[in-house]
Protein backbone atom coordinates (compact mmCIF):
# COMPACT_ATOMS: atom_id res chain seq x y z
CA UNK A 1 0.00 0.00 0.00
CA UNK A 2 1.31 3.18 -0.86
CA UNK A 3 0.64 6.78 1.03
CA UNK A 4 1.37 9.88 -1.67
CA UNK A 5 4.13 9.75 -3.23
CA UNK A 6 5.92 6.82 -1.29
CA UNK A 7 6.49 3.26 -2.20
CA UNK A 8 5.69 0.03 -0.21
CA UNK A 9 9.71 -0.27 -0.29
CA UNK A 10 10.30 3.63 1.45
CA UNK A 11 7.39 3.08 3.83
CA UNK A 12 9.33 -0.39 5.22
CA UNK A 13 12.73 0.66 4.99
CA UNK A 14 14.58 0.58 8.20
CA UNK A 15 16.33 4.55 9.34
CA UNK A 16 18.46 5.71 12.28
CA UNK A 17 16.27 8.09 14.21
CA UNK A 18 16.67 11.70 13.75
CA UNK A 19 20.06 12.97 14.94
CA UNK A 20 18.30 16.14 16.72
CA UNK A 21 16.32 13.87 19.03
CA UNK A 22 19.15 11.60 19.75
CA UNK A 23 20.99 14.06 21.16
CA UNK A 24 17.70 15.39 23.07
CA UNK A 25 17.12 11.90 24.43
CA UNK A 26 20.97 11.67 25.46
CA UNK A 27 20.35 15.29 27.60
CA UNK A 28 17.09 13.74 29.01
CA UNK A 29 19.09 10.80 30.20
CA UNK A 30 22.01 13.14 31.46
CA UNK A 31 19.30 14.50 33.74
CA UNK A 32 19.13 11.04 35.56
CA UNK A 33 22.63 10.95 36.79
CA UNK A 34 22.48 14.24 38.17
CA UNK A 35 22.52 14.84 42.06
CA UNK A 36 19.41 16.88 41.83
CA UNK A 37 17.60 14.23 40.59
CA UNK A 38 19.12 11.19 42.56
CA UNK A 39 19.36 12.51 45.77
CA UNK A 40 16.14 12.31 48.26
CA UNK A 41 15.73 14.85 50.55
CA UNK A 42 16.07 14.59 54.51
CA UNK A 43 12.31 14.74 54.50
CA UNK A 44 11.30 11.25 52.70
CA UNK A 45 14.76 9.59 54.18
CA UNK A 46 12.94 10.35 57.16
CA UNK A 47 9.79 8.53 56.07
CA UNK A 48 11.33 5.25 55.19
CA UNK A 49 12.39 3.45 58.43
CA UNK A 50 14.61 0.56 59.13
CA UNK A 51 12.62 -3.02 58.68
CA UNK A 52 10.77 -3.76 61.59
CA UNK A 53 11.73 -6.87 64.23
CA UNK A 54 11.01 -9.83 62.15
CA UNK A 55 10.60 -8.70 58.87
CA UNK A 56 13.71 -9.20 56.59
CA UNK A 57 14.26 -7.28 53.09
CA UNK A 58 13.32 -9.10 50.13
CA UNK A 59 13.81 -8.67 46.05
CA UNK A 60 12.10 -5.37 46.85
CA UNK A 61 14.20 -3.59 48.68
CA UNK A 62 16.97 -1.59 47.11
CA UNK A 63 20.52 -3.05 48.23
CA UNK A 64 22.07 -1.31 51.15
CA UNK A 65 25.57 -0.49 52.87
CA UNK A 66 24.17 0.64 56.05
CA UNK A 67 23.15 -2.35 57.87
CA UNK A 68 19.46 -2.27 59.20
CA UNK A 69 19.07 1.40 57.74
CA UNK A 70 17.81 2.98 54.30
CA UNK A 71 20.80 3.64 52.32
CA UNK A 72 19.76 6.71 50.19
CA UNK A 73 23.24 6.82 48.50
CA UNK A 74 23.26 3.07 47.37
CA UNK A 75 19.69 3.70 45.80
CA UNK A 76 20.62 6.43 43.81
CA UNK A 77 24.07 4.42 42.83
CA UNK A 78 21.31 1.81 41.33
CA UNK A 79 19.88 4.12 39.75
CA UNK A 80 22.98 5.80 38.09
CA UNK A 81 23.95 2.09 36.63
CA UNK A 82 20.55 1.64 35.54
CA UNK A 83 21.10 4.58 33.03
CA UNK A 84 25.36 4.28 32.48
CA UNK A 85 25.39 0.82 31.76
CA UNK A 86 22.68 0.78 29.24
CA UNK A 87 24.15 4.08 27.55
CA UNK A 88 27.61 1.72 27.43
CA UNK A 89 26.18 -0.93 26.09
CA UNK A 90 28.86 -2.51 23.40
CA UNK A 91 25.80 -3.71 20.65
CA UNK A 92 24.24 -0.41 20.76
CA UNK A 93 27.41 1.82 20.48
CA UNK A 94 28.13 -0.28 17.62
CA UNK A 95 24.76 0.72 15.90
CA UNK A 96 25.63 4.01 17.17
CA UNK A 97 29.15 4.11 15.39
CA UNK A 98 28.19 3.04 12.24
CA UNK A 99 24.60 5.39 12.07
CA UNK A 100 27.11 8.24 12.76
CA UNK A 101 29.32 7.74 9.57
CA UNK A 102 26.03 7.04 7.40
CA UNK A 103 23.10 9.80 8.65
CA UNK A 104 24.46 13.29 9.79
CA UNK A 105 23.80 14.58 12.88
CA UNK A 106 23.94 11.57 14.87
CA UNK A 107 25.73 11.51 17.73
CA UNK A 108 29.00 8.74 17.73
CA UNK A 109 30.50 7.30 20.52
CA UNK A 110 33.12 9.97 21.14
CA UNK A 111 29.98 12.37 21.50
CA UNK A 112 28.21 10.07 23.97
CA UNK A 113 31.38 9.43 26.37
CA UNK A 114 32.03 12.86 26.78
CA UNK A 115 28.08 13.91 27.11
CA UNK A 116 28.45 11.68 29.67
CA UNK A 117 31.81 12.64 30.92
CA UNK A 118 30.48 16.21 31.09
CA UNK A 119 27.51 15.54 33.05
CA UNK A 120 29.11 13.26 35.53
CA UNK A 121 32.94 13.22 36.53
CA UNK A 122 33.92 16.41 35.53
CA UNK A 123 31.30 18.82 37.32
CA UNK A 124 32.27 20.86 40.30
CA UNK A 125 32.14 19.24 43.77
CA UNK A 126 28.74 18.90 45.27
CA UNK A 127 28.35 19.05 49.20
CA UNK A 128 26.64 17.35 51.75
CA UNK A 129 24.72 13.98 51.21
CA UNK A 130 24.79 15.47 46.86
CA UNK A 131 28.85 15.10 47.36
CA UNK A 132 28.55 10.90 48.14
CA UNK A 133 25.86 10.40 45.70
CA UNK A 134 28.20 12.20 43.39
CA UNK A 135 31.15 9.89 43.77
CA UNK A 136 28.75 6.67 43.52
CA UNK A 137 27.94 7.63 40.18
CA UNK A 138 31.63 8.69 39.68
CA UNK A 139 32.44 5.25 40.41
CA UNK A 140 29.46 3.88 38.23
CA UNK A 141 31.11 5.93 35.08
CA UNK A 142 34.51 4.29 35.36
CA UNK A 143 33.44 0.77 36.21
CA UNK A 144 30.97 1.28 33.12
CA UNK A 145 34.12 2.46 31.20
CA UNK A 146 36.27 -0.26 32.25
CA UNK A 147 33.33 -3.32 31.79
CA UNK A 148 33.08 -1.71 28.60
CA UNK A 149 36.83 -1.68 27.47
CA UNK A 150 36.97 -5.56 29.03
CA UNK A 151 34.61 -6.84 26.39
CA UNK A 152 36.31 -9.50 24.24
CA UNK A 153 33.52 -8.84 21.74
CA UNK A 154 34.01 -5.29 21.56
CA UNK A 155 34.24 -3.64 18.05
CA UNK A 156 37.40 -1.81 17.03
CA UNK A 157 36.03 1.44 16.44
CA UNK A 158 34.15 1.58 19.55
CA UNK A 159 37.22 0.13 21.33
CA UNK A 160 39.69 2.91 20.15
CA UNK A 161 36.87 5.43 21.17
CA UNK A 162 36.78 3.63 24.84
CA UNK A 163 40.70 3.52 25.24
CA UNK A 164 41.28 7.27 24.23
CA UNK A 165 38.30 8.48 26.93
CA UNK A 166 39.62 5.95 29.71
CA UNK A 167 43.80 7.39 28.91
CA UNK A 168 42.87 11.03 28.47
CA UNK A 169 40.12 10.46 31.65
CA UNK A 170 43.26 8.99 34.13
CA UNK A 171 45.44 12.51 33.32
CA UNK A 172 42.55 14.59 33.67
CA UNK A 173 42.09 13.50 37.12
CA UNK A 174 46.13 13.75 37.91
CA UNK A 175 45.47 17.35 36.39
CA UNK A 176 42.56 18.41 38.72
CA UNK A 177 42.20 16.33 41.67
CA UNK A 178 44.19 18.81 43.70
CA UNK A 179 42.18 21.88 42.65
CA UNK A 180 40.06 24.07 44.36
CA UNK A 181 36.96 22.88 42.73
CA UNK A 182 37.36 19.46 43.15
CA UNK A 183 39.19 19.62 46.13
CA UNK A 184 36.17 17.28 47.69
CA UNK A 185 36.59 14.61 45.21
CA UNK A 186 40.52 14.47 45.78
CA UNK A 187 40.37 11.28 47.06
CA UNK A 188 38.83 9.44 45.08
CA UNK A 189 40.22 10.58 41.95
CA UNK A 190 43.25 9.43 43.22
CA UNK A 191 41.78 6.09 43.57
CA UNK A 192 39.74 5.95 40.17
CA UNK A 193 42.93 7.29 38.42
CA UNK A 194 44.73 4.22 39.59
CA UNK A 195 41.71 1.84 38.74
CA UNK A 196 42.18 2.94 35.43
CA UNK A 197 45.90 3.00 35.34
CA UNK A 198 46.30 -0.93 37.09
CA UNK A 199 43.23 -1.92 34.19
CA UNK A 200 44.83 -0.67 31.11
CA UNK A 201 48.16 -1.85 32.64
CA UNK A 202 47.02 -5.23 33.81
CA UNK A 203 44.13 -6.10 31.67
CA UNK A 204 41.93 -7.02 34.17
CA UNK A 205 40.03 -4.95 37.35
CA UNK A 206 41.88 -3.81 40.61
CA UNK A 207 38.85 -4.69 42.62
CA UNK A 208 35.53 -6.33 41.31
CA UNK A 209 32.65 -4.22 39.68
CA UNK A 210 29.46 -3.79 41.88
CA UNK A 211 27.28 -5.66 41.83
CA UNK A 212 24.42 -3.14 43.04
CA UNK A 213 21.18 -3.17 40.66
CA UNK A 214 17.78 -1.84 40.85
CA UNK A 215 14.79 -3.85 42.28
CA UNK A 216 11.87 -5.01 40.43
CA UNK A 217 8.75 -3.19 40.45
CA UNK A 218 8.33 0.30 42.52
CA UNK A 219 10.10 -0.23 45.99
CA UNK A 220 10.47 2.30 48.58
CA UNK A 221 12.86 0.53 50.99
Amino acid sequence: MRTGNQTAAEQQSVKAVDGNIQRQVLIALMSTLSTKTLTLSNDIIKLIPPKAYGYARNIESFSVKTGLTFDPVSAAEASAKHTIFLLLNAQRLARVQQQSVMVEGVPNVEDIITTLLNNTIRKRAEKGLNLLVQQRVNQQVVEGLLALWHQDKLVTEVRAEVYVALDDLRNWFDDKRNTRKYKALSAQFFLLKNQIDYSLKQGKLIMPASEIKMPPGSPIG
